[in-house]
């Protein structure tokens, strides 16, 4: 400040200074264009102000523009710092366990342990004293902690429940797509499909990837993530097929690529099933055989319905071998051409 008391001249040999300054810092931060800018309006300010006479150099050595200039690089360094904390540990979970669901029967789950930002320690010793004093429940371990501010969150939650952050989330750790799309209905098998899609493109706006393109890596690593599992769990739920495998699956009772069918009632009806399709002259036979068909797939999937509500799984397993090769009936009569063989996988 002292050199702006000279006029004219000190202020242009400060504001010169000031922009050596700045140049040094960006090119050792390797800073980006916008916080760069940020420092230029400082300096500009600076030394306008300073051409004020007197009162120009009292404010100027309030301003200190070099001060601030310094404090943005120290922000954007600390923050950098931060964030490369975070992704290491995140991709040390992935590297221990965690991968992105690649089919829809899958329900991946992993909560990355990451660094909390500063005041966050508070609250998350808070939210363990008070977790140890609650009794040993579901509802007492249904939360995750947000990895930026330390906030317990529900688990189904895409996004951080402090209004202050709302940063995204890691998918919660044991929850299941009927969590996230449907509220915890687990031992239904009927699903409101209307409301279903509402719920998925309320929350696929909230963590699509293009909405965080701005943000960190971590945040666009969890984008990534948590879009790909919406995806895969609305896929999953609003076809009954692939729901009624994921429901078995959540009842250790999956299908596996090993099961055959063994119902010899079953492997009957889809050979002559078969035979009726590749016998068919015209499409009207065709179109008589596809009603029938469809008829029998409404009615197995009925069927399904009443054996999850009863929490027959075995008989649900059952069902959904017979709705899976009636579905492979249909895809035969849909690529159905006169003469042509068909194939029906048993």
């Amino acid at each position: 400040p002292l050199i702006g008391i000279i006029p004219i001249i000190g202020d242009f040999a400060g504001v010169v200074a000031s922009l050596m300054l700045v140049a040094c810092i960006r090119g050792h931060f390797d800073l980006p264009a916008s916080i760069v800018t940020q420092m230029f309006i400082n300096v500009a300010i600076d030394f306008a102000v300073g051409l004020v006479p007197i009162l120009g150099d009292i404010v100027d050595m309030m301003f200190k523009a070099n001060m601030r200039n310094y404090n943005l690089a120290k922000q954007y360094v600390e923050e950098k710092q931060r964030e490369a904390a975070t992704m290491h540990n995140l991709e040390g979970g992935m590297a221990n366990g965690y991968k992105p669901p690649q089919h829809p029967q899958t329900a991946a789950s992993y909560v990355p342990h990451v660094p909390l930002q500063p005041g966050a320690k508070r609250t998350v010793a808070k939210a363990a004293i008070k977790k140890f004093m609650q009794p040993n429940s579901q509802t007492s371990t249904a939360k995750k902690t947000c990895w930026s501010c330390g906030t317990e969150t529900d688990l189904p939650n895409v996004l951080c429940e402090n209004t202050q952050c709302r940063v995204i989330q890691p998918v919660g750790k044991g929850v299941t797509y009927h969590d996230v799309l449907l509220d915890g209905q687990h031992s239904s098998f009927d699903v409101d499909v209307s409301q279903l899609r509402r719920n998925f493109l309320r929350l696929q706006q909230l963590v699509h990837p293009d909405s965080f393109s701005q943000m960190g890596d971590t945040e666009r690593k969890l984008a990534e993530i948590q879009s790909s599992w919406v995806n895969h769990a609305y896929a999953t739920l609003k076809d009954p097929l692939l729901r009624a495998f994921y429901m078995l699956e959540l009842k250790d009772q999956g299908i596996g690529e090993e099961d055959q069918i063994t119902d010899p009632a079953l492997l009957m009806e889809i050979m002559e099933l078969r035979e009726e399709i590749e016998t068919a002259k015209t499409d009207k036979h065709i179109a008589v055989i596809k009603e029938r068909n469809d008829a029998k797939i409404v009615e197995i999937t009925k069927s399904l319905s009443a054996a999850f509500g009863a929490k027959d799984y075995g008989s649900a397993k059952q069902l959904t071998h017979h709705l899976q090769y009636l579905r492979r009936v249909a895809q035969a009569i849909h690529s159905w051409e006169p003469g042509k063989p068909v194939v029906i996988s048993h």
